[in-house]
């Protein structure tokens, strides 16, 4: 779920310590040192939302979602979940949300929001009109109302071309399955959105292995990151279908000195998700 960095300041980072829920697909648990045998991109690019400049990316032709407005997006219901569109009455739940240390201090901004105003301005980036640029859910727990998290796809990945999902949850709903139940409903949420057609630069590892159709299209994707060391998020990744296709390593936005190890997975969305 990633996702944030010093230009991306809005975006969760990493996974709580040793959950499975948590605020986004990359769990800062063990660091790797500058001296294991991991590959290293040439820059910071997920920080800086810079790709690597030593890897071309390649253009391609295939489908993404038509982003609808906050608006015309219905409710999606799981056994024990309810996504829907962020609502400037949701202030106070997702204040919540991200004054739990637990789950703030493992982003990248690295502690709570100091009080509402600050967590206004991180409510905006899902309301009108920036709900057209990213597709993300409050997720609500069905039995009492609340917002329990926030997930979906916050952004195109400035390195890999494609869309990038993340998400966090409130620490009393780490450990319950939450995370698989929420990614298996909003794929299915994604899969049902209308398509365009589109021409995109996109990292080479992505598409390795794809074949274009007759017209050169390639099968759409969406990219999630973990690192080496969060199983659970790998096992509930793979579990819906994405596969793994890249390691690397990048010095952490908290500490520059100390570097931590990422797995790029991808997903096929609508090979792996039936609609309707």
């Amino acid at each position: 779920m990633v996702p944030v960095a010093r230009k991306f300041p809005n975006l969760a980072r990493y996974h709580g310590r040793g959950s499975e829920i948590s605020s986004s697909l990359r769990e800062l648990t063990t660091y790797r040192t500058k001296t294991q045998p991991v590959y290293r991109p040439q820059a910071t690019h997920l920080e800086m939302g810079e790709p690597d400049s030593k890897t071309a990316l390649v253009s391609v032709k295939s489908t993404l979602p038509k982003w609808p407005p906050s608006a015309e997006r219905k409710e999606f219901t799981t056994e024990r979940l309810i996504l829907r569109p962020f609502r400037s009455e949701d202030l106070e739940g997702l204040h919540g949300l991200r004054t739990q240390i637990e789950v703030m201090k493992n982003t990248g901004q690295g502690r709570n929001d100091k009080d509402l105003d600050e967590t206004r301005k991180q409510l905006a980036r899902h309301l009108p009109p920036n709900d057209l640029i990213s597709f993300n859910c409050a997720i609500v727990d069905r039995a009492s109302g609340a917002i329990i998290g926030s997930g979906g796809c916050h952004r195109v990945s400035p390195v890999y071309g494609w869309p990038e999902i993340g998400y966090m949850f409130r620490v009393e709903y780490w450990r319950k399955g939450l995370a698989t139940e929420f990614v298996r409903g909003f794929l299915e949420l994604y899969a049902a959105l209308p398509r365009h057609e589109v021409e995109l630069q996109v990292h080479p590892a992505t598409v390795a292995g794809t074949a274009a159709d007759d017209d050169g299209r390639v099968d759409e994707i969406m990219v999630g990151l973990t690192t080496h060391e969060n199983v659970v998020s790998q096992k509930i990744l793979v579990g819906v279908g994405f596969e793994h296709f890249l390691d690397f390593v990048e010095p952490d936005l908290r500490d520059p000195e100390v570097d931590v190890g990422l797995s790029v997975f991808r997903l096929f969305p609508l090979r792996t998700t039936k609609v309707g």
